[in-house]
């Protein structure tokens, strides 16, 4: 496990889709990254994170880290592990009484969690690929002749000015 850091929150150069870059923390020695694709709303409310805003998933957060020290334990680190199909997983490292747990957690929370309360966020070194490398650009369904094409509609100037980003 490599200890990683947000780097950036960003788009998709290609695609546009909203992306998180962990980058390997001051003192690792690793040129490595992991980028995750994740939604519009998460890239928003971790952007407000880092900024150190209070937002409500920061909130639950703080709860959380309370909860869990009133009962006796702390949440130690989350941790991107490898899962099946060539995908990631989060894991929350939780510690108490009763010893030392890995709890399953959505990635991006994950990250917000580890953002709000402060906590280590470790990626698998199989996850990590070269920061000189370009991930290829997701692949676009394709329109086959089964799919029937939707009607194209006109959309106000208005909420073109609203959405471009």
């Amino acid at each position: 496990m490599i200890d990683v850091c947000v780097g950036a929150v960003n788009r998709h150069p290609e695609t546009g889709v909203p992306q998180v870059s962990l980058d390997p923390t001051a003192g690792t020695n690793c040129r490595r990254r992991l980028i995750l694709p994740i939604s519009s709303a998460a890239a928003c409310t971790l952007t407000h994170e880092l900024q150190g805003h209070i937002t409500l998933r920061a909130a639950v957060y703080t709860l959380m880290g309370q909860v869990a020290d009133a009962l006796g334990g702390e949440i130690v680190a989350v941790e991107i592990v490898p899962a099946m199909f060539g995908m990631a997983a989060g894991r929350l490292v939780v510690s108490g009484v009763a010893g030392e747990a890995r709890l399953p957690v959505e990635i991006v929370l994950g990250i917000g969690l580890a953002v709000v309360l402060g906590l280590p966020l470790r990626a698998s070194e199989a996850l990590l690929f070269d920061a000189a490398d370009r991930l290829p650009a997701p692949e676009q369904p394709s329109a086959d002749a089964s799919t029937p094409a939707l009607p194209r509609a006109d959309v106000p100037d208005a909420f073109k000015r609203a959405f471009q980003g």
